[in-house]
């Protein structure tokens, strides 16, 4: 998929509310195509609350036949705690991002799902044989729909928490600043709590309703269903779990708008 130059759109705004990466995808894309990024970093990541059982599971990790990751950051969890990878493990993955992950690894993702974590279950429940021991390291908030798909399907699921999502102090007076100039077009979601902590920040301040104006471009179905649930109208989803297509859907929704802005206007008067 083909980004737009800078010079296509113009100055735009828009603001991201994940915690930032340094490199980070999303920043980059969206800095090449010229667009002002705001910072509305409204979640935070840290550790498993209690990392026993992470450890315990991957001590045991030959017992299993497959090893899930519905995230980048829960790689970055497992890998310093797996010396080897056994042979007779396979890897499954969400996505590009949590693909190239794997590899960084060391490792690699025989099956890999681009549409988030349902469609990765649907991929694997032709890939892993009733009574197969799979394991998921995830975040504490990840969605549980992978697992309870693949139990369904016959699977004995072990999930564990590799890392979890809190809450990040927002400034809701910076957003109801920002939002107060008129210039922000779109806010970017990658988690449910992420729309939870920046639309709380945005309440407080009194600014709720200029939030909710925005554009939402969403990761998944789970994340904008969150943002729907929450007052936003126009919602729009990435077509795969990264944030390399986050940024091309909010490059065509500029671009869009930039079309209908310079149409003229057929039902003015003339002078």
């Amino acid at each position: 998929m083909i980004l737009r130059r800078a010079q296509d759109l113009g100055a735009r705004v828009v603001a991201v509310t994940h915690e930032l990466e340094r490199p980070d995808p999303l920043l980059e894309e969206l800095n090449r195509l010229g667009v002002e990024v705001l910072e509305w970093s409204a979640v935070r990541t840290r550790g498993p609350a209690d990392p026993e059982p992470l450890k315990t599971a991957l001590q045991e990790l030959d017992s299993f036949e497959w090893l899930v990751f519905t995230s980048r950051r829960a790689v970055t969890a497992v890998q310093p705690l797996v010396a080897d990878m056994p042979r007779t493990v396979r890897v499954a993955a969400v996505g590009p991002r949590v693909e190239a992950a794997v590899a960084s690894a060391g490792w690699t993702a025989e099956v890999v799902g681009h549409e988030g974590a349902e469609a990765l279950a649907g991929l694997l429940t032709r890939e892993v044989s009733p009574g197969a021991r799979v394991l998921f390291p995830a975040g504490a908030l990840a969605s549980r729909a992978m697992e309870d798909s693949l139990r369904a399907h016959g699977a004995h699921v072990r999930r564990v928490e590799a890392y979890r999502t809190e809450p990040a102090a927002l400034a809701g007076v910076q957003c109801a600043a920002d939002l107060g100039s008129g210039r922000v077009e779109a806010v970017t979601f990658l988690s449910p709590s992420a729309v939870e902590g920046v639309v709380h920040a945005a309440e407080a301040a009194g600014c709720g309703q200029e939030l909710r104006r925005l554009r939402a471009v969403c990761v998944g179905a789970t994340t904008a269903s969150s943002a729907a649930d929450h007052g936003f109208s126009d919602v729009h989803v990435s077509p795969e779990a990264s944030k390399q297509s986050v940024a091309c859907v909010l490059a065509d929704l500029l671009a869009q708008a930039d079309r209908i802005s310079s149409e003229p206007d057929h039902n003015k008067s003339p002078h």
